[in-house]
């Protein structure tokens, strides 16, 4: 994170993926000493969650605010478990801001799997209370915010204006007979695109689908990573 990129910083944060209270989102200054080297600090306000990432927006986004996408890595073998959240803060306040999950408000879509690739759906960020690891995941089911299965890497298109406003994240998937028809198996790459003036808004398509077998994404196994210039973006398998 950089002033000249979002608008506040310099600063590195990293998603506490596996481990008891390593689970959550991390601050450290990236230019401090070696001789003053210290465990890097957690962000309560953002949340706890299997955090893959943790991805702040570029400054032309929002003027007056600091949006950081979320992605939760939840694996579940019967409900996908694993939410995209948002926290929204005053510029470079990340400790007081709120905290979203995404919902898909279009009628009848209750799992990913109902979202059909190419297809745009609409989707709105409704607000958690909760802050800790499971009471998180009641909370998400109690307010139907949608469930992925896994979700990895986040990245926005660069460039400026609404590029910045136009989000892509992969889902890794997990093979299971209890996900058919709720939750990927070979991974897709969703594209969410946040209102101008309120992030809260937001419309979510899947623009590749690993699990359609004779669509272009037919060789998808595991998307992991995402990198989003101006004009492409880049996806890397595990």
């Amino acid at each position: 994170i950089t002033p000249a990129e979002h608008g506040f910083g310099p600063l590195y944060l990293s998603g506490g993926e596996w481990g008891g209270a390593s689970k959550g989102v991390f601050a450290t200054d990236p230019y401090k000493s070696a001789d003053n080297a210290q465990l890097a600090s957690m962000l309560p306000a953002l949340g706890q969650w299997s955090t893959e990432n943790a991805v702040v927006l570029g400054k032309d986004a929002y003027a007056d605010k600091t949006v950081v996408i979320i992605g939760d890595d939840t694996s579940d073998s019967t409900t996908p478990s694993g939410q995209l959240a948002m926290y929204v803060g005053n510029r470079g306040n990340l400790s007081s801001g709120k905290l979203y999950g995404l919902k898909v408000t279009t009628t009848g879509i209750n799992y990913e799997m109902d979202m059909k690739e190419g297809t745009t759906y609409e989707a709105s960020f409704v607000e958690y209370s909760e802050r800790t690891l499971d009471a998180l995941e009641t909370e998400s089911r109690a307010k139907g915010i949608m469930g992925f299965s896994r979700v990895e890497d986040i990245d926005y298109r660069k460039g400026s204006g609404a590029n910045n406003r136009e989000l892509y994240f992969a889902v890794t998937g997990k093979k299971s007979n209890a996900l058919k028809d709720k939750g990927t198996f070979y991974g897709r790459i969703y594209r969410v695109i946040l209102d101008s003036k309120d992030p809260t808004k937001a419309t979510i398509s899947c623009v590749l689908d690993g699990d359609n077998l004779t669509g272009i994404a037919k060789s998808f196994h595991s998307p992991d990573n995402v990198m989003v210039t101006k004009d492409y973006v880049y996806i890397m398998e595990d």
